[in-house]
């Protein structure tokens, strides 16, 4: 009888410890993947005007670390695309873009739903500093 409990007991514990999830999850560049926008309220110079821009994320064929972040989530030409290095959460990227800017910044992954950008574009001597979020659509 005694034998037929730890063998009870043991089988229990065995599908507790099976069953339960992990608690940090680490997400994969595939998470990011997604149409998104960013919806932007620009004052010039008493008039409000909303601005939206499209974008889509998708997972580098080459190397599944990277996402190719492209269309006009930066505020840019909608024919400009950018690699983002992915670290779970995050994402680090360090670019020039079409021949006469640097695009250099992090996105973080706020939810499954959206991404906070910090970012800065240089162009010759002068740079400007953003902060943008983008939710999927």
């Amino acid at each position: 009888m005694r034998e037929r409990f730890k063998v009870l007991v043991l089988v229990v514990c065995s599908i507790l410890i099976v069953s339960c999830e992990p608690e940090n999850e680490t997400l994969t560049s595939s998470d990011w993947v997604g149409n998104w926008v960013i919806t932007e309220d620009i004052v010039f110079p008493s008039k409000s005007i909303v601005k939206s821009h499209n974008g889509t994320i998708r997972v580098k064929p080459s190397d599944s670390d990277y996402i190719i972040i492209s269309g006009e989530l930066f505020g840019m030409n909608s024919s400009i695309s950018i690699e983002a290095k992915v670290y779970d959460r995050k994402a680090d990227f360090s670019q020039m873009v079409g021949g006469s800017y640097y695009l250099e910044g992090n996105a973080e992954l706020k939810t499954d739903n959206e991404i906070f950008f910090d970012f800065d574009i240089t162009l010759e001597d002068k740079k400007l500093s953003y902060e943008r979020t983008a939710v999927r659509i």
